[in-house]
């Protein structure tokens, strides 16, 4: 997570990539392990559909 002042320049930047990678943060976390990118997107693709 990143951290900015509200009114800061760069706080709806903070703001929106923070909701962008907020998921992949989130499989990161979990502890899975991707081969490459093509196993990376089918994984990330796989978890958006389930939400």
């Amino acid at each position: 997570m990143m951290m900015t002042t509200q009114y800061s320049a760069t706080y709806r930047l903070e703001k929106f990539l923070n909701q962008l990678l907020q998921p992949v943060i989130d499989i990161h976390e979990q502890g899975r392990i991707f081969h490459n990118g093509t196993d990376f997107l089918e994984k990330f693709h796989n978890y958006i559909d389930q939400y």
